[in-house]
């Protein structure tokens, strides 16, 4: 479960409690936006994981994946909404 406190008229830094089960694990003081980042994280601890990765500054996850191309199999004509199939063959993993 996620939810705000919200005070109208504050304007900067939050304390953000990380919860597990009825017991806070971790409390930060920061911005609910991160920067970087158009959404808010709930989990203290991956904020210093983000930080690691815009440190790499490589292209963006969701630049590579989405909701309808989630492995890179939705092949589609350019320019088109029309799919191809894609040129893979599904190979079953061999048993050790």
């Amino acid at each position: 479960m996620c939810y705000f406190l919200w005070e109208k008229t504050h304007n900067g830094r939050c304390t953000i409690n990380t919860h597990k089960g009825d017991e806070i694990v971790s409390v930060a003081e920061r911005d609910l936006l991160e920067k970087g980042a158009d959404t808010f994280i709930r989990y203290n601890d991956a904020i210093s994981i983000l930080g690691k990765v815009q440190k790499l500054k490589e292209e963006s996850f969701s630049n590579l994946i989405s909701a309808n191309d989630p492995f890179g199999f939705d092949v589609r004509v350019e320019g088109s909404y029309k799919r191809v199939k894609p040129k893979f063959k599904h190979v079953k993993f061999k048993d050790r």
